[in-house]
């Protein structure tokens, strides 16, 4: 064979594969069609679900929906909790040399290196014990009818949105262990800089929510979701939550004493003290201080203030409006 009898064999066997490939795709959209239109099925919804949205059968993927579908068997109205973990990592300075002898360059410090990691969290309580799947938006989902959302996590309040908690067919291989190792295998998570991002998502159900918000150390902020849900709040939430907004305003308290220290002279408009102490008073309406009936130890031993008559009466020296 010559060179140029090999080049023609190698064009017509990729016009061939081209050709199967046009074959093969046409054919698969009518497959895609039928199952849509209901008209056919494998008899198995994960199944025609994994093909319509990949474009073809895969069997470890079936397997992952599987296992994720298997976790919400038998928790019909328990706890739900997706959160969406997302991880970068980025230089902040470039490499720079380390002068030594007059400036004479002898090596370089590594850059450094800043991590910030951010948290999506989305709650809800399951109504039925199965996954669903939609074709038309290529998405499967957890059947909570409304959830509560909080975006990053730390930073933002929770807000109620009355859907699903819906995933796009892609985010599997995120949220099941074993596709995701495998994924990492093949992958490239940093550029040329050095910088990288890294996404997963993590399932909490029925009793692993309540430790998830329990450890290392309990988020009250889980309060704030129930309450949108209309979920009832586990006790030692509520003891937790009192024992925190009681420490709140005993640290206000106390910088009320600070700020008093400093003496009438520097308590005078246009001071720092003064307008710490406008602060230190904002501080105590957002706890709810100033409608506060209860008393509170003073900074004397045996004395103590009530709580709302000591605030308002601040506010009223301070100028800080006190709402009705």
């Amino acid at each position: 064979m010559t060179l140029e009898s090999d080049l023609e064999k190698y064009g017509a066997l990729i016009e061939k594969a081209k050709q199967a490939g046009e074959e093969a795709q046409k054919l698969m959209e009518g497959i895609k069609t039928r199952i849509k239109t209901g008209k056919e099925t494998t008899g198995d919804r994960i199944k025609d679900f994994v093909i319509y949205a990949n474009g073809r059968a895969n069997k470890d993927i079936e397997e992952a929906y599987k296992r994720l579908d298997e976790m919400l068997k038998n928790k019909a109205n328990k706890q739900i909790l997706v959160v969406n973990e997302v991880t970068e990592v980025k230089d902040l300075l470039e490499k720079h040399y380390m002068a030594h002898d007059g400036g004479e360059e002898k090596g370089f410090m590594p850059p450094f290196k800043d991590t910030v990691k951010t948290e999506t969290l989305r709650l809800g309580v399951l109504l039925e014990d199965c996954l669903s799947f939609d074709l038309e938006t290529q998405k499967f989902a957890f059947p909570v009818g409304k959830h509560a959302v909080q975006f990053d996590k730390n930073h933002n309040k929770w807000k109620i949105v009355a859907e699903n908690i819906s995933l796009h067919a892609h985010e599997i291989i995120l949220l099941d262990e074993k596709l995701y190792q495998e994924g990492k295998k093949h992958a490239i998570f940093s550029d040329l800089h050095g910088n990288s991002r890294s996404e997963r998502l993590f399932v909490y159900i029925d009793e692993e929510v309540e430790k998830y918000f329990s450890e290392p150390r309990m988020d009250i902020s889980y309060i704030d979701a129930l309450k949108l849900l209309g979920h009832e709040v586990p006790k030692k939430f509520q003891e937790e939550q009192l024992k925190q907004v009681r420490k709140a305003k005993e640290d206000v308290l106390h910088g009320i004493d600070g700020v008093l220290k400093e003496g009438p002279y520097y308590l005078m408009p246009g001071n720092k003290a003064y307008d710490h102490m406008r602060a230190v008073l904002d501080k105590a309406i957002s706890l709810g201080m100033h409608t506060d009936e209860s008393t509170m130890p003073g900074k004397q031993k045996g004395i103590t203030i009530n709580v709302k008559e000591y605030i308002t009466g601040l506010c009223k020296t301070y100028g800080v409006a006190v709402p009705k």
